[in-house]
């Protein structure tokens, strides 16, 4: 029964509520109806179906309506049936109906809608009459509640719970929406979540997450769903107990990975870190992140160079439980990391004029993207002095301030040339100079004032 009824809500919903549940109208033979129900079971002069005049069938026998909702019509027959027999709806196949069962729940129509229902076994030359039920659902109205509730999965914090939505949705689609009633010795409280469909090797799932729960917890739950018309309904029959797993300490880390060692380094959750082969470690980063890029200790110390260090990880759950801070028989396994020497910057381009007056010279740099490795840019230094000079001019700018689409020389001689260069610098001392170029300024412009 529970086959047929589940077989009759898949049908129903593809062929009758895609066509928003309407019969064909009066006087007119439906579409798909089988042709040997209508020869045996109307009356000789009759030729087309009438849905509204169920005296057409002579030898027909009613069946009895047991229930109506907005989406569902249960209903049960007299007449015994001795094979496996097609139920019609609306001149569609909606669903088979075993021999010897005597009642169907029809589920998935749509809301104040008439149904034409006809029960017969078409392939036999002779048999069971057919049976027949002219019922209409109610206007949209509450679902019926979720049933089989059981505990699929079990954590500390949460508990994945698998359900099956009823036939009867209330004669509107069901929303995703669970409200789910969860108790604890005397207390009780709700959570709202939703719920997925999942398949399976062709086994369909309906399964929601309970999320707040308490670790070693004995809970009663019980779940009620909402349809599109902004019903719910009750509470699942019965309730189902499980009791939450302890909370335990997660796996001991893998040791951290190490990515481009002379510029960021991947690491990942608790991070400590030992300089120089010392048994004592230090915290040094929390993150939830498991690529963390660092450039720096804890105590803001930059890394340097001709220096080993060591880094070790632990793993912290949602409850908080992490390994002693100062117990490290818990911790990953070490993480060795040398820094080399710093590398010289790359010989940067040189300036080039935008523009040239009788006492300015406009400059364009192209800065460098590349800190290489540990030598951070602290700022540029723009050098200047004039071909037949011996010293060198300079100004220097931090790179936070350097703007290299204006760089302006100024206080320079009218019709003179100067060699230029661009200078780059970093917090270890080296720098990167970059090639000369010649730049001359425009002459000057005399002015003349009358006496």
């Amino acid at each position: 029964m529970l086959l047929a009824s589940y077989l009759a809500c898949i049908c129903v919903a593809g062929s009758i509520a895609d066509s928003a549940g309407l019969p064909s109208p009066p006087g007119e033979p439906p579409t798909s109806i089988d042709s040997i129900i209508v020869s045996r079971s109307l009356l000789s002069n009759a030729t087309s179906l009438n849905y509204s005049d169920s005296t057409q069938f002579s030898s027909a026998t009613q069946m009895a309506l047991v229930r109506r909702t907005g989406s569902l019509i249960h209903f049960h027959w007299f007449q015994p049936l001795t094979t496996t027999h097609t139920l019609y709806a609306n001149g569609n196949i909606v669903g088979f109906v075993p021999a010897y069962q005597n009642e169907f729940k029809l589920g998935g129509l749509v809301a104040d809608a008439v149904y034409f229902l006809v029960l017969a076994d078409p392939s036999g030359s002779s048999g069971d009459d057919a049976q027949i039920l002219t019922a209409s659902t109610t206007e949209p109205d509450a679902p019926d509640p979720p049933t089989s509730l059981e505990a699929a999965t079990v954590s500390a914090g949460y508990a994945v719970i698998s359900m099956d939505l009823p036939l009867n949705t209330g004669g509107v689609p069901l929303t995703t929406s669970l409200n789910c009633s969860v108790k604890h010795n005397f207390d009780e409280f709700y959570v709202s979540t939703t719920y997925s469909i999942t398949e399976d090797d062709g086994d369909f799932s309906t399964l929601a997450q309970i999320n707040g729960l308490d670790a070693s917890t004995m809970y009663f739950l019980s779940c009620a769903v909402q349809n599109e018309a902004g019903y719910s309904s009750t509470q699942s029959a019965s309730n189902i107990a499980f009791t939450t797993t302890a909370v335990t300490q997660p796996s001991r880390c893998d040791a951290p990975q190490v990515q481009n060692i002379t510029g960021s380094r991947i690491l990942s959750y608790r991070l400590y870190a030992a300089v120089n082969d010392s048994p004592l470690f230090d915290e040094i980063a929390v993150t939830s992140d498991p690529v963390l890029t660092l450039y720096q200790l804890e105590d803001g110390h930059p890394f340097t160079s001709n220096t080993t260090y060591s880094f070790r990880v632990v793993a912290e759950n949602w409850a908080g439980l992490c390994y002693p801070p100062g117990d490290t028989s818990f911790l990953s396994d070490s993480l060795v990391v040398t820094f080399p020497e710093p590398s010289f910057p790359p010989e940067i381009l040189p300036p080039y004029v935008t523009q040239a007056g009788a006492s300015t010279l406009a400059l364009q740099v192209v800065l460098a993207d590349d800190m290489y490795g540990i030598a951070h840019v602290w700022g540029y230094v723009v050098q200047w002095k004039p071909t037949d000079g011996s010293l060198w001019n300079a100004v220097y700018t931090p790179a936070d301030d350097f703007n290299s689409f204006r760089f302006v020389l100024t206080r320079l001689n009218a019709s003179t040339s100067y060699h230029v260069r661009t200078i780059l610098s970093t917090n270890l001392g080296y720098s990167s100079f970059s090639s000369i170029v010649v730049a001359t300024t425009t002459p000057g412009v005399c002015q003349f004032h009358s006496i």
